[in-house]
């Protein structure tokens, strides 16, 4: 009990408050506190120690400091996944979360330059602003101003709010690609968009600037007909080759369609005017021959026509004959007509189909007459029985008149030819009041077909 005092170097051994218990210690470890049952403090001869608990609060001979996961060192503050950083730190003052004391190891990062990233380096950015970013991006917000970039390089899609623009850059050329809204005259309220120079959809080219349309044969082909504006209400359809088709909607002696051998040709090789169709040598040489409508189902040049091979009318053209019309009974097949006189000369034939089943004259073909006119009249007939195997062949011919006199035969009817193998059967002309009439006569016991090329021939009558 008491105290001792004294000045004495004590070398050696532990000095201790109490054996046991609430105690301090002394040694050449260091210094030790304890509660009733448990250390609670420990300051190392090393210059390490702790406090409350080895984990709770402790420190290390370089005085690194640990409190309760943390730990404290020269320059940062760390703990699992988490660091923060001074300046004095070998990558700086930083804040990072993901990876302690690595910036290129963490998920999230803040530099004291302002620069840093999110989702490990995904969504990053400068000091600049500058913004980095990978991944998708949804959002339902508005963005306004500013330029949006997909890349830094020399190839990029732009989108440029203060010109209300999207440009498209490749390889650094000379004219981007540029679309913009657009309200064009004429279109009231209603907005568009404006592409220049030109857009390429697969095989199809848009040239804004030179106002064309260009086409290839597939998407990855060269574009190599294009459709353009020659001139006011002009369309112009043109080819990499020389030669080219213009058309457009104008007045009835501006062309709707006009092909050139070359574009740049003073004269079309044809134009299509809404007057007709018109053909030249084209070049130096204007346009000399047409083909045009003169009325309702009718084709009319004022040149000459020349057919190489055959002529078909009907719709059964046969590409044996070299001249075929086919036309219902009775029509007109041809009309020939000359230049002069009053009235012209004229042969016109007509093709009669017809049949009989008794022995009474038929009425198979009529003809009306006018005018102050002299009429010939040749009949060529063939006929034929379905049953029996009669036949027969006529050839006649009549000359009628009219004119202020009357009406009368010229003569008398002309056999010209008759060939049959049974008796009874005839063919006739007849004439009621001014129309001359061919009749013909079968038999009573057969149905008779009559196959018939009529001609008729006018000239001039004697006027009074």
């Amino acid at each position: 009990a008491g105290s001792i005092t004294s000045s004495a170097t004590i070398t050696g051994g532990t000095v201790q408050t109490a054996s046991s218990g609430a105690r301090v210690v002394l040694n050449s470890s260091g210094i030790a506190a304890y509660d009733a049952t448990t250390q609670r403090a420990n300051i190392s001869s090393t210059g390490s120690g702790w406090l409350g608990a080895s984990t709770t609060l402790a420190w290390t001979t370089a005085g690194v400091l640990t409190l309760s996961g943390w730990t404290a060192g020269q320059y940062n503050l760390t703990s699992t996944n988490i660091g923060l950083s001074s300046a004095g730190y070998s990558e700086g003052a930083e804040i990072l979360l993901g990876h302690a004391t690595a910036y290129a190891s963490a998920k999230i990062g803040l530099r004291a330059d302002g620069s840093g990233k999110l989702a490990s380096g995904n969504f990053s950015w400068d000091t600049s602003g500058n913004v980095s970013m990978a991944g998708t991006f949804t959002s339902t917000a508005t963005i306004i101003g500013g330029v949006i970039q997909t890349s830094s390089g020399t190839t990029y899609v732009q989108l440029d709010g203060a010109t209300n623009s999207i440009i498209f850059r490749y390889n650094n050329l000379a004219n981007d690609a540029i679309v913009t809204g657009y309200n064009e005259s004429g279109y009231g309220t209603s907005a568009g968009i404006k592409i220049s120079p030109y857009l390429r959809v697969e095989s199809i080219l848009i040239d804004g600037f030179g106002g064309v349309i260009g086409w290839g044969a597939s998407s990855v082909a060269v574009v190599d007909t294009y459709l353009s504006r020659q001139a006011a209400g002009i369309f112009e359809v043109w080819a990499d080759v020389a030669g080219d088709v213009r058309f457009g909607l104008s007045g009835a002696n501006t062309p709707l369609v006009e092909l050139r051998s070359v574009g740049s040709d003073t004269n079309p090789m044809a134009q299509l005017l809404k007057t007709g169709l018109y053909l030249g040598a084209g070049g130096a040489t204007a346009v000399d021959t047409n083909l045009y409508r003169p009325a309702a189902n009718s084709l009319k040049t004022d040149d000459s026509l020349s057919i190489a091979t055959r002529l078909g009318v009907g719709t059964d053209f046969s590409t044996s004959i070299r001249s075929y019309i086919k036309e219902a009974t009775g029509s007109i097949i041809t009309q020939l007509e000359s230049t002069t006189g009053t009235p012209p000369a004229t042969e016109t034939s007509y093709m009669v189909v017809d049949t009989t089943t008794n022995n009474t004259a038929k009425t198979i073909w009529s003809f009306s007459m006018t005018g102050s006119r002299t009429y010939t009249f040749l009949a060529i007939v063939s006929a034929g029985d379905n049953t029996s195997g009669n036949a027969a062949g006529y050839v006649v011919a009549a000359t009628y008149k009219t004119n202020t006199l009357g009406t009368a035969i010229v003569g008398s009817q002309t056999n010209l030819h008759t060939a049959e193998n049974v008796a009874g059967w005839n063919v006739a002309f007849a004439l009621s009041g001014t129309t001359v009439q061919l009749q013909v006569t079968g038999d009573a016991a057969e149905t008779v077909q009559w196959n018939v090329v009529m001609r008729v021939y006018v000239g001039l009558s004697n006027a009074v």
